[in-house]
């Protein structure tokens, strides 16, 4: 598996802050609109840049998003709860100090992020992984990651067996368990 997949690696939100309000903008439907309604945010208030007649857009930052206030979120992206929850999570990460959610303990990291209004533990896991780089972790209600370790490591496999398995790889779990899962 490892020669197969040699040079594979998590793909990464540019911040963290972007994972987050991804994790918000993407819940409960198809990716395709969740990639319309983030395109219209970032054309509406992100930044941008003209190079040779190209325009590069930045997604928003926390503050900008934050500064926008419900309602005229809500006038943007067409969702009045979505808006909620990202006004939320934007006030939450324009606050916090980005070297605790890089370096801090990641319970407590976890902790922080769950207890921000719209995040819950699908969306805590995707902003730890996909927004902070952090492969400490697994998620607990990972079915999917359980059966392709059957896959590998036969029919019999148990939980307990793939915790002592991921628990062998310390803080490269998560690399892990990617690297299991594109397998699969």
């Amino acid at each position: 598996m490892l020669e197969e997949l040699y040079g594979l690696h998590q793909v990464k939100f540019l911040t963290p802050f972007e994972a987050a309000a991804w994790a918000v903008l993407s819940q409960r439907i198809s990716m395709k609109v969740a990639h319309k309604i983030k395109n219209k945010l970032t054309e509406a208030i992100g930044n941008s840049i003209q190079i040779e007649g190209i325009v590069y857009r930045t997604f928003p930052s926390a503050r900008q998003v934050k500064n926008l206030g419900v309602e005229n979120l809500a006038s943007i992206i067409k969702n009045e709860r979505k808006s909620e929850y990202l006004i939320a999570v934007a006030d939450a990460f324009d606050r916090v100090d980005e070297n605790f959610l890089r370096q801090g303990n990641i319970k407590d990291v976890r902790e922080w992020l769950m207890n921000i209004w719209g995040i819950g533990e699908w969306s805590a896991h995707l902003i730890l992984i996909r927004g902070l780089g952090r492969m400490e972790e697994l998620s607990e209600h990972e079915k999917t990651l359980l059966n392709c370790f059957k896959r590998f490591y036969g029919p019999e496999a148990t939980e307990d067996q793939f915790r002592r398995v991921a628990d062998s790889y310390g803080d490269f779990k998560g690399y892990w368990a990617y690297y299991l899962r594109a397998a699969c």
